[in-house]
């Protein structure tokens, strides 16, 4: 058809040089190559901020807790004033001052502000802080940013004119023909066409900009903890009221691909070519990016961020913070960018615009499907793997601190994690942990599913209080002893007071200790205490006075303690308890000793009885382990931690010593809850973990049983009959200070040993004496006396010389023997031993020396090829011979230098054991392991805490008595003082004598 209302052929050349002229324009722009590599050091900088560091220096940018913060916030707006000036450049006119300024204003604020930056990241005093991977990162763009700025301000725009200067009109203006007008309008599709491109690459910078503030949001809080109270200044220990994206632990792999997206996108709109084929390959990566990168970010937003948990009644939790709305601004910015991309390629119907599609169309399905795939705070993703009857990690302890799901780190406010948690005690869930936020104040954090919420802070001074347990909206807890004045206070702190003061630090008119106001005072007393919680609902306390075993239900201002006092014999005084609602009783009998009595049943001794060596095995009492911790479950089992070679054991209520399955790790603490799991605190190098047992009772018979025990370790020997023998308890022993010092003279010394001896002062009475601190080997002489070794100071440094000091009994003054021959006289825990006049003590690894009446001294060499003792224990009796153990074999070492072996070692099976009263026994049975002393009657007396023997030569001993006569189980040490045998279990004392003495 024929074209009408064709234009002249001077508005036909006006249209072509406009349209020249735009194309121009596109071709210069294109030409300018300062504002990709702005967009380069963009890209750097935000990866210089976000990429973690090393922690060795903690020079890294990405953390908001972290120093240094100037630095870190003005290394920040680095690549945000690179893409602002980048995105307001493109669109300001062409050939104006405007964009002359913008650049000219750009460079000189990117120099000052890598100056600043540099400035702060560089003088914040960390070691190795000056070249950190990210500071110098981050100053190197900063300068390169700074100097194409400058350039990039010096350039100027070399367009032609829109339209010739006064141009003549036409006097006989005439209509284009056909061919010319063709030609024109193919030659303007052409243009149009790249006009057209070029309009699309406008959204380039766009999406670039909005990626990069993205992930600029990183490092602003995306959440932050609601906190009415002051959690105190320790920062990183007592958990953080910010966070940032990256420190939401619960947010898994989701961070990392957002801000892949987001890279893959600003990479993308760097790069410009002329290429049909790498310009449609590159709309495509925009479009695709841009989506993902907006898709990502709103599902994972409404799933992981903004969906929080509910607050507690008083207004603690968690809201959303800045960072996160942005965030959710900028993700609709990218994927509506991304769509618009779409529907302008569509329109043009270009070539390749399905294949557009088809990957914008991709890349929102896995970005929407990844971003509802992040983890939820309040998901179930966070429950524990608990397997019955296997050990399960309870909470998310790192090195002594808890990370809950939120990324809130809490240090554990003691060093014991058992002593730092606290439960309800009316049933209700959820677990109490206090947190230590400074050297004399704490937290107390409510955790629930995960989180940890501050509820109450407390001041306490340099000891940390023990909590107990949470009841009618109190928190329960032991305070104390307190530094120089070992005061304690039972107290009940509300949950809604944010603060309250326990120092114990002053003292009312009425004699209690002042605490904040509302704080309710249960029970105060002096002295050490110490608390566990029971199976059974009880706590149990003990102290310098005893043990008290108190109903939580008693737990209430004007708690009377005397009216719970425990007293379950000899042992159980001042000592831990733990008990279960069956009426199955265990407390510690002095150091190394168990005991265990069930309803109806006798006390039965467990541990501390069973000859030295003796491996694990299904006879507790057969197995010379230690307990360090115990509990007993809501079915009366006992659960046991001991040494390396038992981490964990249950000792079920058929008597059978069973292992704990897949715990490794020495633990350190055990605890028996109500609801019928067992708590165990194991410690390794990665710090203490608290593991839990669900359904303890019924898990432990099913665990393997311990191998069987050898004949050597089948538990004690038969006990003596008709013996003359019976032991009795005996209370309150005063304990007085030694007359003289450590070199014998006179006066009291100035250090005393905490603990000392049983003696009989000047008036005969029995006492507990304090001796020197310093003094070497001291022990009993058997009469009610003291011995003990001075070692004298040398001026050089070969051996120093050594005195031996004897403080006889009921005597004010000691007498001293001084050794002529120096020697490298033994510790303060050098065994040695003493029978009235007569004392030995080791002077190196092969003698010993001996002092007897009228001040003979000797020194006596070991010939023995295995000289050194194998445990640091020695007899002397009333000739003047030493009984010795030397590696497995008891010894007896005359001061004449004669050796005799007795029994015992390696080569057992080479014995014949006698017996007086069980006749012959097989040697296995026998070893050298116990407390060797001079017995009543002169001869070499053994305890093997179960029984009592007496050697009567090479091969023979005498059963004397056993526990069938009263004889204590599992002592820590046996004195002789005249005929008596003094039993020391702890504070308690049990005195075995002849029936006929007493």
């Amino acid at each position: 058809m024929p074209l009408r209302n064709l234009p002249t052929e001077q508005q036909a050349a006006d249209a072509l040089l406009r349209l020249e002229a735009l194309r121009q324009r596109h071709q210069d722009r294109k030409s300018v190559w300062q504002p990709r590599i702005l967009m380069a050091c963009a890209v750097g900088l935000m990866v210089a901020i976000l990429l973690p560091g090393s922690g060795t220096n903690s020079c890294y940018l990405w953390r908001a807790s972290s120093d240094p913060t100037i630095g870190r916030l003005i290394a920040g707006l680095l690549p945000l004033m690179i893409l602002t000036a980048v995105l307001l450049d493109t669109m300001l006119p062409e050939r104006s001052m405007q964009r002359l300024r913008l650049r000219g204003w750009a460079a000189i604020v990117l120099g000052i502000l890598t100056v600043l930056a540099w400035a702060g990241l560089v003088t914040q005093g960390r070691t190795g802080c000056g070249t950190s991977p990210a500071i110098v990162g981050t100053v190197t763009l900063g300068l390169v940013a700074t100097v194409t700025a400058i350039i990039w301000a010096r350039h100027q725009d070399h367009l032609s004119p829109l339209l010739a200067k006064d141009p003549e009109p036409d006097e006989d203006p005439e209509p284009l023909n056909q061919a010319e007008l063709h030609a024109a309008f193919v030659h303007l599709q052409k243009i149009l066409s790249a006009l057209k491109s070029s309009h699309v690459l406008r959204l380039a910078p766009l999406a670039a900009t909005a990626c990069g503030l993205l992930l600029l949001t990183t490092v602003l809080p995306w959440r932050e903890l609601v906190d009415p109270m002051a959690t105190g200044s320790a920062g990183d220990e007592a958990g953080l009221p910010r966070f940032q994206l990256w420190e939401m632990t619960y947010t898994g792999g989701w961070p990392a691909v957002v801000a892949a997206t987001a890279f893959a996108t600003i990479a993308a709109a760097i790069p410009t070519v002329s290429s049909p084929l790498i310009r449609r390959a590159q709309h495509g990566i925009l479009m695709a990016g841009a989506t993902a990168t907006g898709l990502t970010t709103l599902a994972g937003l409404f799933v992981a961020v903004l969906r929080l948990p509910q607050r507690l009644p008083d207004g603690v939790g968690y809201r959303p913070g800045i960072g996160a709305w942005l965030a959710l601004a900028l993700g609709a910015t990218l994927t509506a960018l991304g769509v618009a991309s779409l529907v302008q390629a569509v329109r043009r119907a270009s070539s390749g615009w399905q294949i557009q599609a088809v990957a914008v169309a991709l890349a929102a399905v896995v970005a929407t499907t990844t971003g509802l795939l992040a983890p939820s705070p309040t998901g179930p993703a966070f429950e524990p793997d608990a397997r019955d009857g296997i050990p399960h990690r309870l909470l998310n302890l790192r090195g002594g601190l808890f990370s809950d799901t939120m990324g809130l780190r809490v240090s554990l406010g003691t060093s014991s994690a058992l002593t730092s948690m606290a439960w309800s005690l009316d049933g209700e869930p959820g677990v109490w942990l206090m947190g230590r936020t400074g050297s004399d104040t704490s937290t107390v954090f409510a955790v629930r599913d995960g989180l940890a919420l501050p509820r109450t802070s407390l001041s306490h001074g340099y000891s940390p209080p023990t909590l107990i347990g949470i009841s009618g909206g109190r928190l329960l807890l032991l305070t104390g002893p307190i530094e120089n004045n070992e005061r304690w206070a039972l107290l009940a702190v509300p949950l809604d007071l944010p603060f309250a003061d326990l120092s114990l630090q002053h003292q009312n008119a009425d004699g209690s200790y002042y605490v904040t106001p509302g704080v309710e005072r249960v029970a105060q007393g002096n002295g050490t205490i110490r608390l566990q919680r029971s199976a059974d609902g009880t706590v149990v306390m003990w102290g310098a006075d005893g043990t008290w075993r108190v109903p939580l239900a008693a737990l209430r201002p004007g708690l009377v303690l005397d009216r719970y006092s425990l007293d379950l014999g000899p042992g159980s005084r001042n000592t831990r308890l733990a008990s279960a609602p069956n009426g199955t009783a265990a407390w510690w009998t002095g150091t190394h000793g168990l005991a265990v009595q069930r309803p109806g049943s006798p006390v039965e001794q467990l541990t501390g009885t069973a000859p030295e060596g003796c491996p694990l095995s299904a006879d507790l009492a057969g197995s010379s382990i230690g307990a360090s911790a115990f509990a007993v479950d809501t079915a009366g089992n006992v659960w046991i931690a001991g040494d390396k070679t038992i981490p964990a054991a249950v000792l079920t209520t058929d008597g059978v010593l069973r292992v704990v399955p897949e715990v490794n790790e020495r633990v350190e603490d055990l605890e028996a809850r109500p609801d019928g799991s067992v708590l165990l605190e194991s410690r390794s190098v990665r710090g203490n973990q608290i593991l839990e047992i669900t359904r303890a009772a019924e898990a432990a018979d099913r665990y393997k049983p311990a191998p069987p025990p050898s004949e050597r370790c089948t538990g004690p020997h038969s006990p003596a009959t008709g013996t003359t023998y019976s032991g009795s308890r005996v209370r309150d022993i005063p304990t007085v200070v030694a007359p003289v010092d450590i070199a014998g003279k006179p006066g009291r010394a100035r250090e005393l040993a905490l603990r000392g001896l049983l003696a009989l002062d000047a008036s005969g009475k029995l006492v507990r004496m304090r001796y020197p601190q310093n003094a070497v080997g001291v022990s009993p002489d058997g009469q009610g006396g003291l011995w003990w070794g001075a070692a004298q100071r040398s001026e050089t440094a070969g051996p120093r010389g050594f005195t031996a000091v004897h403080l006889p009994p009921r005597s004010r003054t000691a007498r001293t023997i001084k050794d002529p021959v120096p020697a490298s006289a033994g510790r303060q825990d050098a065994p040695a031993a003493a029978y009235g006049d007569r004392f030995v003590a080791p002077m190196g690894e092969d003698r010993y020396g001996f002092y007897g009446p009228s001040n003979r001294t000797k020194q006596v060499p070991v010939t023995s090829s295995e000289n050194r003792p194998s445990k640091p224990v020695i007899g002397l009796t009333s000739s003047g011979a030493a009984g010795i153990v030397l590696q497995g074999r008891l010894i007896s070492l005359t001061p004449d230098g004669r050796q005799i072996e007795l029994f015992g070692g390696p080569g057992l099976e080479q014995w014949s054991i006698w017996s007086a009263v069980e006749n012959r026994i097989p040697p296995q049975r026998w070893s050298a392991a116990g407390s060797w002393f001079g017995g009543p009657d002169g001869r070499l007396w053994g305890y093997d805490g179960s029984h009592l023997y007496r050697v009567e030569g090479i091969g023979r001993v005498t059963v004397m008595a056993g526990p069938g006569d009263g004889l204590p189980q599992a002592a820590d040490r046996v004195t002789k003082i005249g005929t008596n045998l003094y039993f020391e279990y702890g504070d308690d004392v049990i005195r075995v004598a002849p029936k006929a003495a007493r």
